[in-house]
C-alpha cells in the first residue's frame, strides 16, 4: 500500500496539495462570505491527552496547537489531505466537506502533516517539507517548518 501511495502521491502532487490549500481554500476569509459554517478553534494544546498523536510528534503538536489565533478565520476543510483529494494531471478536487468550518488555517496544515506521519512515516519528512514550502509560497499566513 505504501508503494501505491508513493506512486500516486509524489513530491509534485504534495506541492500541488499545499498550493491548492493556500490559494483556493484558505484564501476564503470569513469576513468576505456569508456561509453558515461553525467556527472552529484550535484545540487544547495538551497532546498527551490525545491518544492518536504518536509520541515522537507530541511536542510538535503541542507547539502547533498553542499558536495564538491570527484573528482571521478562513475556510477550513477539517480533514484535508491526500485521502480527501481527487487529483489528475490538470485538476484537483476536494471531497468530504462534512467537517468544514471557519477557523485557523493551521488546523488543515497540521492535519496533513499528522496524516502523512501516521500513515506513511517513511515518506513523511520529505512530503511534509514539500507541502509546507508550497503552502508558504502561496499563503500570506506566517508559518515556519518548526
Amino acid at each position: 500500500m505504501s508503494n501505491l501511495f508513493r506512486q500516486c502521491w509524489n513530491d509534485s502532487s504534495f506541492e500541488r496539495l499545499g498550493t491548492f490549500l493556500a490559494r483556493d481554500v484558505h484564501s476564503l476569509n470569513r469576513d468576505n462570505y456569508e456561509l453558515d459554517l461553525p467556527l472552529m478553534n484550535l484545540f487544547d494544546p495538551k497532546a498527551d491527552e490525545h491518544d492518536l498523536v504518536p509520541d515522537h510528534l507530541k511536542k510538535l503538536v503541542e507547539h502547533v496547537l498553542s499558536v495564538p489565533g491570527t484573528g482571521k478565520s478562513t475556510l477550513i476543510h477539517g480533514d484535508y489531505g491526500p485521502h480527501n483529494v481527487l487529483i489528475s494531471n490538470d485538476s484537483m478536487h476536494i471531497i468530504d466537506w462534512e467537517w468544514a468550518a471557519w477557523g485557523h488555517p493551521l488546523y488543515d496544515v497540521a492535519w496533513v502533516i499528522w496524516f502523512v506521519n501516521l500513515h506513511y512515516p517513511h515518506f513523511a519528512k520529505e512530503l511534509s517539507e514539500v507541502f509546507l514550502n508550497a503552502y508558504k509560497e502561496h499563503s500570506d499566513f506566517p508559518i515556519t517548518n518548526d
